[in-house]
């Protein structure tokens, strides 16, 4: 019998989503004959959106997933300052 492997594909890099992820992959790999690979979905649209607006710019927050205002309010409310500051 060969083994089944299960992709696991996840966008948001938020703590919470990404430990979400790691418990399926954890929950496949406990069945006989499965494993699991965990794989983050890139933001291949952001810098293409970006791209399109005028004066604009693409900020990845570091370990924020769909709520960055949220999930980290100091390194989003830094980004938002910086490009409000600018002329």
């Amino acid at each position: 019998m060969s083994m089944a492997e299960i992709l696991v594909l996840y966008y948001s890099r938020s703590g919470a989503t990404a430990e979400l992820a790691r418990h399926v992959c954890r929950g496949v790999e406990g069945v006989a004959g499965a494993s699991a690979r965990l794989r983050t979905v890139p933001p291949v649209y952001a810098e293409e959106f970006a791209g399109l607006l005028r004066h604009s710019e693409t900020v990845l927050i570091p370990d924020a997933g769909h709520l960055p205002q949220l999930e980290q309010q100091q390194a989003t409310r830094e980004a938002v300052l910086d490009f409000l500051d600018r002329p």
